[in-house]
């Protein structure tokens, strides 16, 4: 039997070239390229609750906001393709660069599937964040901005690693445990982790579901309609969903 080929396979000499010139830059592609400086967190410690809160919320808007927009202009683009695809148009090589670049970052192996199956799952899978969850699920995950987490390594969504010295070590690991808090250039980056782990890890595939659904249907996509799937964010599951969900609704975020 033949080996499946890749939906990227039939390229001619020259595409072949040029994607050889190109393989250093795959590396290094990175989803978001902001053109905005964010400046550094204020010290959230010092201020009194509301207004903590109202400037953490400010903080991190604007980054969420980036993250969401690139992955929508993503998720049209992926549309787009699936639709010429359909009409038995030929996808031009920097279309094909640009699926390879983004299946890189969204976990999604083109080799092991068609060209229609890939353009699907990339659509599904480049898809926004409702800004109510990701607000509330900082707050909690960061402590309105003042654990030390968020101040020592930019991890304002809790999220962990499991390489060898990837990380900050808390202080409560139980015995035995391997992973630790995973460290981030900036708070933008951990933004940008944070999405790309809801639209790629199998844990929030029914969190993608039901965004997926909302989209066919026609519906809005909110935070309080989707939060159902992220049961398997936090060990406390639906007390932690009922938690993120109340918070949306006491700080009118939607």
């Amino acid at each position: 039997m033949s080996a499946t080929k890749s939906p990227l396979s039939r390229l001619g000499p020259a595409d072949s070239v040029v994607l050889a010139a190109c393989v250093g830059l795959l590396a290094g592609f990175s989803l978001i390229q902001p053109n905005v400086a964010y400046p550094p967190p204020p010290n959230f410690a010092e201020m009194p609750v509301e207004e903590k809160k109202r400037q953490f919320f400010a903080y991190l808007s604007p980054m969420i906001s980036a993250v969401n927009f690139e992955l929508a202009a993503h998720r049209d683009r992926a549309a787009d393709l699936r639709a010429a695809h359909a009409r038995g148009e030929r996808l031009r090589w920097s279309d094909r660069r640009w699926l390879r670049r983004l299946a890189i970052r969204l976990e999604v192996d083109l080799d092991s599937m068609g060209l229609a199956e890939a353009l699907q799952t990339l659509y599904r899978r480049a898809g926004i964040v409702p800004e109510s969850i990701a607000l509330v699920q900082a707050a909690i995950e960061s402590g309105w901005g003042t654990s030390r987490f968020a101040l020592e390594a930019h991890n304002y969504f809790g999220q962990r690693c499991y390489m060898s010295n990837c990380g900050i070590i808390p202080t409560e690991r139980r015995e035995g445990a391997r992973f630790a808090l995973a460290e981030f250039a900036s708070p933008h980056a951990s933004v940008e982790s944070y999405m790309l782990n809801l639209n790629t890890h199998p844990s929030y595939r029914e969190f993608r579901d039901l965004r997926n659904q909302r989209r066919v249907a026609g519906e809005p996509v909110t935070g309080l309609a989707l939060i159902a799937g992220l049961t398997n964010y936090s060990v406390r599951r639906d007390e932690y969903v009922d938690q993120v969900a109340s918070m949306i609704r006491s700080n009118n975020l939607e």
